[in-house]
């Protein structure tokens, strides 16, 4: 999935951390476009998060970005996939 996984949120991102397994039936994956949006580079960064379905069959599943702001809504994608949910993106602090 990692191969097919790689420009799923779009140019200029890129991996930035190893995929979280959930047992046998998905996979999280976080990427980063370099930006950062605020003074911290670490947690203000702009990401992009994808949960791949694992299973080979339409599961209920989502995934939810949330920032360290009150003021910014969560980013989230909720719903039966057969592949993933997502991409979602987040600007700051996730």
């Amino acid at each position: 999935m990692t191969a097919a996984a790689a420009n799923v949120c779009g140019t200029g991102y890129t991996i930035s951390a190893g995929a979280a397994r959930y047992g046998t039936n998905a996979s999280l994956y976080l990427w980063w476009n370099g930006k950062y949006r605020g003074s911290n580079k670490l947690y203000d960064k702009y990401i992009c998060g994808v949960l791949f379905n694992d299973t080979g069959s339409a599961r209920s599943m989502g995934i939810r970005l949330k920032d360290n702001f009150a003021d910014t809504p969560h980013a989230e994608d909720f719903g039966t996939y057969s592949t993933c949910a997502g991409p979602v993106y987040q600007k700051r602090g996730g």
